[in-house]
């Protein structure tokens, strides 16, 4: 599996016949299972430790960018829930499939910093 959908797809298949997955990449945190062994990262491990870093380094606002997928949306979710208690900037984010509107309103909001997401045959 190489996919969160696919992940979730499989998942009560393992768990029915007690086997073992290895999930080697980021995955979003919100599931556990005895039958998995997830490798990567959570947006929390990952994602807002990187939005901090851009904030101390003088980052003024974020923009989330990232295809209608199940990862994306959860990692903006993240980052948009650690925008409140954390003090991080304002920021603005849009999961779509082409991520062509968003490109336009960035350029008349000014440069920021980005976290880009995107699944697919393009990408």
């Amino acid at each position: 599996c190489w996919t969160s959908v696919s992940r979730k797809s499989v998942l009560p298949v393992f768990e029915e016949y007690n086997h073992l997955l290895f999930y080697p990449v980021q995955y979003e945190g919100e599931e556990q299972s005895k039958n998995v062994f997830y490798t990567a990262a959570t947006p929390n491990q990952q994602l807002v430790p990187a939005a901090q870093y851009m904030i101390d380094e003088g980052a003024k606002k974020f923009y989330l960018l990232g295809t209608d997928y199940v990862f994306p949306r959860t990692a903006n979710k993240v980052l948009k829930h650690t925008n409140g208690p954390h003090g991080f900037p304002v920021m603005t984010g849009q999961e779509t499939d082409l991520c062509l509107p968003m490109p336009k309103a960035i350029h008349h909001e000014g440069p920021g910093s980005w976290s880009v997401d995107l699944k697919g045959g393009n990408t």
